[in-house]
């Protein structure tokens, strides 16, 4: 106990500490050597080799075109510029007699949507589009649900088949992707449903002995998409200075068809409820609720008929 009143213990302290993490993050790593090395005879070269190529030749160059491969990229200028395509009749009174356009369209300020008509767009579409660390274009917690949930089907439909029968029972797109897929990938997502490649290369005629040419398509679009989506998010944030404003102005931005020609929120609430949704108050959430309930399917949950 004394030594813990001499001078010298005190001055040697942060040398012994650093001494003692160095000894521990080198028996570590020995450790995770030899755990390694184990592997590789236990398992045997013919898995761990495939591992490593997958990682060096398919994963690294994916993650260079998702976050550095910024070429042929679209001027983002035009996408802050974008605003409400609803061309408007007044009289002289200043009221509007009539609309004209062939997509209803309008974009409302963050503030002016009802906080419990956010929420219940963000429940049905993006539950951590505003969580930072978690979403910043693409959401990594859903992709990994997606691959996990969609692998399991395609196990399972592909034993009872005996055949190999991809399943996509589960998606993963963000707020910024459905909205990148609005703006910028409208030619893409045409083309996707049709029985040509998008792109033909070595690459996607391999994969189209494994997949459908349509399921070539989903998958070559879902890259390009989020590539777009990581790209706007960051684009979003340098011409308006912090990533919380940068996710308010996409989200007000992301306006889905809701049928009968209207897009996004605004324009399908005067139409089906009468009222601008800033206007629609806490106690109407069953009409909240419809309007997140129609982007996945307009279809079914419109209040009328599609005209």
């Amino acid at each position: 106990m004394l030594t813990l009143f001499k001078p010298d213990f005190w001055r040697n302290l942060p040398q012994k500490i650093l001494g003692f993490a160095k000894k521990l993050l080198l028996k570590l790593f020995r450790k995770i050597a030899d755990w390694n090395r184990s592997f590789e005879r236990k398992v045997g070269k013919l898995i761990v080799w495939p591992l490593y190529f997958f990682l060096i030749f398919l994963v690294t160059p994916l993650i260079w075109y998702l976050y550095l491969d910024r070429t042929n990229m679209p001027n983002i200028d035009a996408f802050v510029k974008s605003s409400s395509t609803v061309g408007q009749v007044y009289d002289t009174n200043g009221q509007v007699v009539i609309e004209l356009a062939i997509e209803y369209r309008r974009v409302v300020p963050f503030e002016k949507i009802p906080s419990h008509v956010r929420d219940a767009i963000l429940a049905a579409e993006d539950t951590r589009f505003f969580n930072y660390w978690l979403n910043h274009g693409i959401d990594f917690v859903a992709i990994t649900r997606a691959f996990i949930v969609n692998g399991a089907y395609t196990a399972i439909n592909s034993y009872k088949k005996r055949s190999f029968d991809f399943v996509s029972a589960e998606g993963a797109s963000t707020i910024t992707q459905q909205t990148v897929r609005l703006y910028f990938l409208s030619d893409i997502t045409k083309r996707e449903n049709n029985n040509q490649l998008i792109f033909n290369n070595l690459a996607t005629r391999t994969l189209a002995k494994v997949f459908e040419v349509k399921e070539v398509n989903k998958i070559i679009r879902k890259v390009i998409e989020w590539k777009y989506a990581i790209w706007l998010e960051s684009e979003m944030t340098k011409v308006y200075g912090s990533r919380t404003e940068a996710k308010r102005q996409i989200f007000i931005r992301f306006t889905p068809y809701l049928g009968n020609g209207r897009y996004g929120f605004d324009t399908a609430s005067e139409y089906y409820f009468g009222k601008h949704v800033w206007e629609i108050t806490p106690n109407e959430t069953e009409k909240a609720a419809l309007l997140a309930g129609m982007i996945k399917n307009p279809g079914l949950y419109t209040p009328r008929s599609n005209q």
